[in-house]
């Protein structure tokens, strides 16, 4: 794909870099344990406040990022209790503030194995990020700055679906293969990007390349895929009042981002499978911040009567396998039944049909 645009802001959970200064505001805690080239170890913890890093390789991934001609503000876990802190610079956590190699650091707040540091504290490392919690503001941003897209794989619909969301309200389009494909707001989903943010009267540039596997306009898909689902049910007969778990697995055979839009009931037996799906995924365009920096629900999501909800964005060649609860209403007639639904998406609509046969206890 090749991208072009001009718009007063973007949001995006990709990688934000570029920066050989960053001077950091906000309410927020960075955590890392910096190693340096000699084999040691620093414990670093910035606990908000004005801090000022310098040095090569600075970027920052939040759970969601909005970029501006101004500043760039990143959105992070919850900022732990201070009871909590020690463990807070743990590897496996995201997201993060990248430090690259050697760098300085200076602010009012920071620590260095728990002491405060005064002035400029230089560190020789061999390479380092820290863990982001709460929300930072990056100002002081340099003329071009670079999105690139995220492949730590612990990012929200990691596992399921490509994470890197790239999108701006304001003009300009994708060029995917031959297909052009312009509009407001647009959003990209992105295995590959790398995307130049040229800041010009107050307002921001877009240029870049990669790799798309969607593309929505004003929240709607563009490119559309092919998609299967499989249930598996644990047994051949019901009895009345019975609960039970049936498997639900969903595959995305074709190219691109797979978005299911609806799971439909069609008929009174099908009301019997107690399914929720997970909220869309937000390709409405800029505004969309809350859900954007969100988990997705998939196996997580609990709902009344619920053990676990759908996933509705699934990776090209990914799929995605819950449980889900039936029951069978403790009056309901003997006899055989088909609960029949349709599952509806960018993608050609896959009609399912369960048979239950009911059998008296």
């Amino acid at each position: 794909m090749a991208l072009h645009g001009r718009a007063p802001l973007v949001e995006t959970t990709g990688r934000v870099q570029g920066f050989t200064t960053m001077k950091l505001e906000g309410a927020y805690l960075l955590a890392a344990t910096v190693t340096l080239v000699s084999g040691e170890t620093r414990r670093l913890l910035i606990d908000g406040g004005r801090t000022t890093l310098r040095g090569s390789g600075l970027g920052v991934l939040g759970r969601v990022s909005t970029v501006t001609s101004a500043r760039v503000e990143a959105t992070g876990d919850a900022i732990p209790a201070k009871n909590k802190r020690s463990t807070a610079d743990r590897a496996g956590a995201y997201p993060r503030v990248f430090v690259g190699g050697d760098f300085e650091v200076e602010g009012a707040r920071v620590l260095l194995n728990e002491k405060p540091v005064h002035g400029t504290q230089v560190l020789h490392a061999a390479s380092g990020s820290a863990v982001l919690y709460g929300t930072v503001r990056v100002t002081s941003l340099p003329a071009t700055i670079e999105v690139v897209h995220d492949d730590t794989g612990r990012a929200p619909r990691a596992k399921a679906g490509t994470p890197t969301f790239f999108s701006w309200r304001g003009s300009g389009g994708v060029t995917v293969g031959s297909k052009k494909i312009e509009g407001s707001p647009i959003t990209l989903i992105a295995s590959s990007l790398k995307a130049r943010l040229t800041r010009r009267a107050g307002a921001l540039d877009i240029t870049g390349d990669g790799l798309a596997t969607q593309v929505a306009v004003d929240g709607r898909p563009q490119l559309r895929t092919t998609f299967r689902v499989n249930v598996t049910q644990p047994k051949e007969r019901f009895y009345p009042g019975l609960s039970d778990q049936l498997t639900w697995e969903q595959v995305n055979d074709g190219p691109w981002e797979a978005i299911v839009a609806d799971v439909r009931p069609l008929n009174v037996a099908a009301h019997w499978v107690r399914l929720y799906v997970d909220n869309p995924p937000p390709l409405g365009g800029p505004g969309g911040s809350p859900s954007l920096a969100s988990t997705p629900g998939c196996a997580r999501k609990v709902t009344v009567f619920a053990e676990f909800s759908l996933c509705v964005q699934i990776g090209p060649g990914r799929g995605s396998q819950e449980a889900v609860i039936f029951k069978i209403p403790g009056l309901q007639p003997t006899g055989n039944y088909v609960a029949r639904f349709d599952v509806v998406g960018n993608f050609p609509t896959v009609h399912l049909s369960l048979p239950f046969k009911v059998v008296p206890r």
